[in-house]
């Protein structure tokens, strides 16, 4: 019997956060029936626990009409516009935005009335490990939020999975970096095959071009090329090449015309 390439995923990720310390995870957009319903999974399943932003009467109203019953669940609701941080948290973002154009109104604003910031100012604040958001917004829209009121610890990377006819690829970096440099490049690979080794497989990252090692020949190409050598350099655990089309990376035929290729298996 074939087990749901999605479900064996999922089991994955939940046994990598069980393995470590219980996290606070506040989900911005709270009074969402899809984001109550994650919550709710998150918490029954002994993850974490789970914060909704919203207003409490919506909550309770969205969950009973999905069939969910929060009482003694023990999942925390914060209201933006009358929470009691409020103050707190105006004082801080302000003291950080004052600076790049914004009144103390303009952060009055943002905290009372915007649950994305609300949410990161909470993480900010110690108040919470992590938030979820990006339901009701785009992402680059949700992502300079965010970023006012956090900063990057280190650099950040966008991971994609895709889950296609029993496969699992995970795709980088398609939404943070739009023309990263060879450096960029190389972080970008050790950032996404760390990421995909807590979930318990095995990286194989395959740099995609229009190219193919070189043919034909352009200065985006290059750029792959030089992020194989400063990978070179490096003493990574993970097998790497480049620089190739998605259908090279994918065929482990068309790969075996290659006799210096680097990958064991697909990417």
């Amino acid at each position: 019997q074939r087990v749901d390439p999605s479900a064996a995923l999922m089991q994955k990720i939940q046994g990598s956060v069980r393995s470590g310390p219980k996290q606070r995870v506040v989900f911005a957009e709270g009074e969402e029936q899809s984001v109550i319903r994650a919550a709710w999974a998150f918490k029954q399943a002994e993850l974490g626990t789970p914060i909704l932003v919203g207003r409490e009467e919506l909550i309770r109203q969205n969950a009973a009409e999905a069939g969910l019953i929060f009482d003694d669940l023990g999942i925390q609701i914060m209201n933006a516009r009358i929470s009691e941080r409020n103050t707190e948290y105006v004082d801080w973002l302000y003291d950080r935005l004052q600076r790049r154009g914004y009144l103390r109104r303009d952060v009055q604003r943002m905290i009372n009335q915007d649950r994305n910031y609300f949410a990161a100012a909470m993480v900010a604040r110690g108040e919470a490990d992590c938030m979820v958001t990006g339901v009701t917004r785009n992402f680059n829209m949700a992502l300079k939020e965010v970023r006012r009121v956090l900063d990057v610890k280190d650099r950040m990377i966008g991971l994609s999975i895709l889950l296609a006819k029993g496969r699992t690829l995970f795709v980088a970096d398609t939404s943070i970096h739009e023309l990263p440099d060879a450096a960029e490049l190389a972080e970008i690979a050790v950032k996404a095959a760390a990421t995909v080794k807590t979930l318990g497989r095995t990286p194989r990252v395959a740099f995609l071009s229009y190219s193919t090692f070189g043919d034909p020949p352009g200065n985006r190409g290059e750029k792959v090329r030089e992020a194989i050598r400063i990978l070179d350099g490096m003493d990574v655990d993970f097998e790497y090449v480049g620089e190739m089309p998605p259908a090279l990376a994918l065929n482990s035929e068309a790969r075996a015309n290659y006799p210096f290729m680097r990958l064991t298996g697909d990417a």
